[in-house]
């Protein structure tokens, strides 16, 4: 056990923190309100492939509306601020710009739930925003598409996000919290815990992520659960991400633009009780040889909360080697508080993957490698990597600690100022 600047010999610290008995059980537990079916005979609204439309009309009552039905081929539509209708909203493909419940009770999407398909609900408002509308999935067989929340500016949300089926995208440079109440219980493309294994592929995640001028979701490049661009930030509810197929589980930074200018993103976790059904990998192919300065920096910041990642968690990797003979990607993750289980190795540089400067930063709260190894630069080359362990940080559990040094991987090591890092040898 490293223990300041110590290292000894030990068995695995036994993390108190077990999140089984409830993880498994969300599909079935959770309970939507206002959202899952229309009211009957819904007003249609469909613009067309692309064209931008503003309804000023106001509707209230029990009224329902549908807006670009189908799977492609919508408008971007906007609604009028004031309506009041009940009967709840769905969007079948194309763009909704989407805004809360104001003081007096009016809302451009109503009152009511959100029946979501392969679109792209967008808000653009003021930062600050709570939406306390609870939004469902149309999907209800195993599918590719994906539902997208594009956050142009900081919002939470407070209702229930319920989607058992498909992928889930977040994009735009804002931050999306999720920010309901402790009993709350979310899906995020948990396609898994309702049987939907294996429709999400490696191949399909090593593709580019393009996004569609109407909103349209994209058809490859992302997985189960997937943060794009900004920042999507759990604060307090029971939340599943992501499937049990490897790569394509969850994703934070992705291939989504020209080189050169690439986004970042960022997954924060600061509460709530976390399931990820299978990997999380962080800043796959998200980082060319063209990207200059620092790269891009994709990464997990933990401060609270009780997480179990059922799966590996990588730091960089590399799917597509033609594409990317150089992935100048710099993934990272930092904790300074709550507890974060896997059922994996922690990955740092991995398969296919040249140039990844991957960083652990932990300055408080638990790690549990959960017997399991940590692994740096397999299969890997020019990879810069970094643990560093300080303060009332404990990096735990870890069966082995192998270091590849292939070519020209390097692997630095601090455990300082009170940090534990447990392991129970160190293989270069």
């Amino acid at each position: 056990m490293f223990e300041g600047n110590k290292f000894a010999k030990s068995q695995r610290q036994e993390n108190s923190s077990s999140l089984s008995s409830w993880a498994f059980s969300l599909c079935v537990t959770a309970v939507l309100a206002g959202a899952g079916n229309l009211a009957a005979d819904p007003v249609v609204i469909a613009p067309g492939n692309g064209v931008v439309t503003n309804a000023f009309k106001l509707y209230s009552g029990d009224t329902a509306l549908s807006v670009n039905p189908g799977a492609s081929g919508g408008g971007i539509v906007s609604l009028n601020k004031g309506n009041t209708y009940t009967g709840g909203t769905s969007l079948g493909c194309g763009t909704l710009f989407v805004a809360p419940i104001d003081e007096g009770g009016r809302s451009p999407v109503g009152l009511g739930g959100i029946l979501l398909g392969a679109g792209t609900l967008r808000y653009a408002g003021p930062s600050g925003a709570v939406f306390g509308l609870n939004v469902t999935s149309s999907f209800e067989t195993a599918t590719t598409s994906a539902c997208v929340f594009d956050a142009q500016s900081d919002a939470s949300f407070a209702g229930v996000w319920y989607q058992p089926y498909g992928g889930f995208i977040k994009t735009g440079p804002g931050t999306l919290a999720i920010a309901g109440s402790d009993s709350s219980t979310n899906l995020f493309g948990a396609s898994s815990l309702a049987g939907d294994t294996g429709v999400f592929t490696d191949a399909m995640l090593a593709k580019k992520l393009v996004f569609n001028a109407n909103g349209d979701a994209p058809a490859e490049g992302f997985g189960a659960f997937s943060v794009v661009e900004g920042t999507f930030r759990i604060d307090s509810g029971v939340n599943a991400f992501g499937t049990e197929t490897n790569a394509a589980a969850s994703q934070i930074g992705a291939w989504t633009t020209d080189e050169g200018t690439e986004k970042s993103a960022v997954l924060e976790i600061a509460g709530g009780q976390n399931l990820f059904v299978g990997y999380l990998v962080v800043g796959k192919q998200n980082g060319s040889a063209t990207t200059g300065g620092d790269g891009v920096q994709s990464g997990v910041r933990v401060t609270g909360g009780e997480t179990m990642v059922n799966g590996r968690l990588i730091l960089g990797w590399n799917g597509d080697a033609t594409a990317f003979p150089s992935l100048n990607s710099r993934p990272f993750y930092e904790q300074t508080g709550g507890t974060v289980t896997l059922g994996g190795n922690l990955q740092l540089g991995y398969t296919n993957t040249k140039g990844v400067q991957a960083t652990v930063a932990m300055m408080g709260g638990t790690l549990d490698v959960n017997g399991k190894n940590i692994v740096s630069g397999y299969q890997a080359t020019y990879t810069t990597n970094t643990i560093d362990v300080s303060g009332t940080a404990y990096l735990v559990g870890a069966a082995n600690f192998y270091t590849y040094s292939g070519t020209a991987n390097r692997m630095d090591i601090n455990v300082h100022d009170g940090g534990t890092l447990d392991c129970s040898a160190i293989y270069n």
